[in-house]
């Protein structure tokens, strides 16, 4: 775990503590740096004023407050661990499942311009693009929970001052008037009457510094009088709400179709299809013009990693919405949306890869917003203290081999899903429990891709003691293995697939 330091933590060092020892290896060592950090954030909200003492406390004998930091600071968006801990979390499994959604359209839509694919046809084109929008449709809510429960260290007490954010009345508590987070309902939920319509309330609160009572986890991405309120009171604008719904919606376009398609006849199905595939296209392309706002691509040339993010998802949802309206016309074959598809689902692999090139440079607000990313040091990447000497530098996280292992599992993953579709048309043709076991056997790399994806993700240096170094590196072997495998068995299927039927 690095100990980053922020602005407004960081205080004018005593003579006497500067001859004090570095115990923070020998804190590591012992695995106590968990523990370590969340005293040291229940310390420092004690040194800030935010200590809450016995009822009744005189005020004149608290200790004053320190100045509010500001939205360049980093303990602003990240007022404690478990908010940092929180957006990187998240902000991973959206970057993932951007990327994984689009090697799926990118796949089905290239192998759709092949005519003679047989049996294969339906789980290479079909079947791919349903897996393509199931990550999508987690990668977008997602984010629309990133955005609307933004926690910036006084969004609480703006909350308190405005009241009823929901409504947005502007009336706060009255003397006299009982108020409503006393008895465990926020004032939003008072008025949306949400209590149990899908939204939740941080159990440890804030004595453990988490998501506090007077800022209740929301979980309703429709709840936008909520989310707008908390976004212009931290200081970041409506844009990443409005980016990251857009992106949802049309990613619920796009499964209508697929359903349709599914479920329909045929002269049902078909227009229906392209008539969703057509307003989810428009809505990425507003998703992706939401992101460039964001990013200032259109008013700034300062160009960075998210500013390149946010063009290209932009340029890739022109290019799908090219595609949905050459589907109208019936002079242009097939080949050519298809090919649209592709490309702009190729553009969207780079714009999903970015993204994890952000998350691995701890810029969490990835390229939906970018008000968080411009933390830290001139690239924005974190202030890390690199030793006893107190000098900081601006360092990652996540080295360039894990984040190539990342993709190379991802992907992987991706083609064992195929394979398993492949397998299960032989399934729905042969009913038997060897088609089955087949078929299991093809999904089970991506399971374990996934979980070595995971375990990637939260130890992001191999472990230096034995044995789980030894562990680690045994773990990224075998997951090597299975994406050799999982690649042979798919141009075995493809080629030649009734060359494994019993």
């Amino acid at each position: 775990m690095l100990r980053v330091r922020t602005e407004q933590v960081r205080r004018p060092s005593l003579r006497c503590a500067d001859a004090l020892p570095d115990l923070s290896d020998r804190i590591m060592a012992l695995g106590l740096q968990d523990e370590y950090d969340m005293f040291r954030e229940r310390y420092l909200g004690w040194r800030r004023g935010k200590a809450q003492g016995a009822k009744g406390e005189p005020v004149s004998l608290q200790s004053a407050a320190l100045p509010a930091a500001g939205p360049q600071d980093f303990g602003y968006w990240y007022p404690n661990l478990e908010t940092w801990q929180w957006r990187r979390t998240i902000s991973f499994w959206i970057g993932l499942t951007f990327f994984e959604g689009a090697v799926f359209y990118t796949m089905s839509s290239f192998l759709g311009m092949v005519s003679d694919l047989g049996d294969n046809a339906a789980p290479l084109t079909t079947g791919g693009l349903v897996w393509g929008k199931l990550h999508f449709i987690i990668c977008t809510y997602l984010m629309v929970l990133g955005a609307m429960n933004v926690q910036a260290e006084d969004v609480s007490e703006a909350g308190k001052a405005i009241g009823d954010i929901e409504s947005n009345t502007g009336h706060g508590p009255q003397a006299g008037v009982p108020n409503p987070r006393e008895f465990g309902q926020t004032a939003e939920q008072e008025n949306d009457g949400s209590t149990c319509s899908g939204t939740t309330a941080s159990p440890k609160g804030a004595a453990a510094g988490g998501l506090e009572a007077s800022s209740r986890f929301v979980l309703n991405p429709f709840a936008y009088r909520t989310a707008i309120a908390r976004l212009r009171s931290s200081g970041a604008g409506p844009w990443p709400y409005v980016a990251a719904l857009v992106y949802f919606t049309g990613c619920l376009s796009f499964g209508l179709g697929l359903l349709a398609e599914l479920t329909c006849p045929d002269d049902v199905a078909a227009p229906l299809l392209d008539a969703c595939f057509l307003l989810g296209s428009f809505q990425f392309v507003m998703g992706g013009l939401a992101e460039c706002i964001e990013n200032e691509v259109f008013t700034s040339l300062s160009i960075t990693t998210a500013w390149t993010g946010s063009l290209l998802n932009f340029l890739a949802g022109l290019l799908l919405l090219l595609a949905s309206v050459l589907a109208f016309i019936p002079a242009v074959p097939s080949f050519w949306a298809s090919l649209g598809f592709g490309v702009g689902s190729a553009l969207f692999v780079l714009g999903g890869s970015i993204q994890l090139v952000l998350w691995r440079d701890e810029q969490f607000g990835l390229t939906y917003m970018g008000v968080i990313n411009k933390l830290g040091g001139s690239s924005g990447r974190p202030l890390v203290s690199s030793g006893a000497d107190g000098a900081v530098s601006e360092e990652v996280s996540f080295s360039c081999t894990g984040l190539f292992f990342i993709h190379l599992f991802s992907v992987a993953a991706a083609i064992s899903c195929y394979d398993f579709n492949m397998r299960l048309v032989d399934l729905m043709q042969h009913p038997s429990m060897e088609y089955f076991h087949r078929a299991v056997c093809d999904l089970t790399p991506a399971v374990i891709l996934h979980m070595e994806i995971a375990l990637r993700s939260a130890v992001v240096r191999t472990p230096p003691g034995a044995p789980y170094r030894q562990l680690f590196v045994l773990m990224r072997i075998v997951a090597t293995f299975l994406v050799v495998n999982s690649g042979v068995s798919f141009i075995q299927l493809v080629l030649n697939p009734g060359a494994t039927e019993a």
